[in-house]
C-alpha cells in the first residue's frame, strides 16, 4: 500500500474500484440522457 497523508493508504483493490465508479458514472450519465429525452417527448 502507498501512503498518501497520514492514516490514508491506497486500497488494494484501487484499479478493480475505479473501474467500478467508472462504470457507474457511465450508467448514471445514460440514465440521465433518456430522462432528458423523456421529458423533451423524443
Amino acid at each position: 500500500m502507498t501512503e498518501h497523508a497520514v492514516g490514508e493508504k491506497t486500497p488494494r483493490n484501487f484499479e478493480a474500484m475505479k473501474r467500478a465508479v467508472d462504470k457507474a458514472e457511465e450508467e448514471a450519465v445514460e440514465r440521465k440522457r433518456r430522462v432528458v429525452e423523456r421529458l423533451r417527448g423524443k
